[in-house]
């Protein structure tokens, strides 16, 4: 796993051996930010289910000028840590060892909005929706942000009040949906 560009292009990250970490593979990853174009440059970025860290490094490489990692298993936050020192990223990081809920909410402490959030929780455990309802719960989009779901096929997402699907974005067994703010 590497990173494809920007300032740590090439950089090999480090990643775990089993199946515990399930990173985001290099196709879906391209896609994600080919997708998401400029909008990374001096954005704030938020990494959750972060495992290897390896998205929000990502961004943090094309341009986003911070970015919030949140995962609470040791392992995870080690190779976390790890990644953003291989990269030299981590004077713009800020790693949250929390669950997802408490992590959410100890990152509208520390700033106002956020502009993308990428959520990529292990598949059909259930995570998506309650973490979704505490984004819109603490109020920390604003009307531009962004909030992109891995997840599975099989994970079928329902509607959540305050927010609307922009498009879905197929790969294999994987599906990337793409979600905003509804205006009032």
């Amino acid at each position: 796993m590497r990173v494809i560009t920007g300032s740590a292009k090439g950089r090999h990250l480090i990643t775990t051996k089993g199946n515990r970490i399930r990173p985001t593979s290099e196709r879906i990853k391209e896609a994600l930010f080919s997708i998401l174009g400029n909008k990374v440059v001096d954005s704030v970025f938020v990494d959750c289910f972060a495992g290897t860290g390896a998205i929000g490094i990502e961004a943090l490489s094309r341009g986003a000028k911070k970015c919030y990692f949140i995962d609470n298993h040791p392992e995870s936050l080690e190779l976390i840590k790890k990644n953003l020192q291989i990269t030299d990223l981590l004077n713009r990081s800020k790693i949250i060892s929390k669950n997802i809920v408490s992590g959410i909410r100890e990152i509208s402490s520390y700033c106002q909005k956020i502009d993308i959030i990428f959520l990529d929780p292990p598949y059909l455990k259930g995570f998506i929706q309650p973490t979704l309802l505490e984004i819109i719960n603490i109020n920390i989009l604003h009307p531009s942000s962004l909030i992109i779901v891995e997840h599975s096929k099989k994970d079928f997402l329902k509607d959540q009040e305050g927010l609307y699907c922009l498009q879905q974005r197929i790969y294999g067994n994987t599906v990337l949906s793409f979600f905003m703010k509804e205006e009032n």
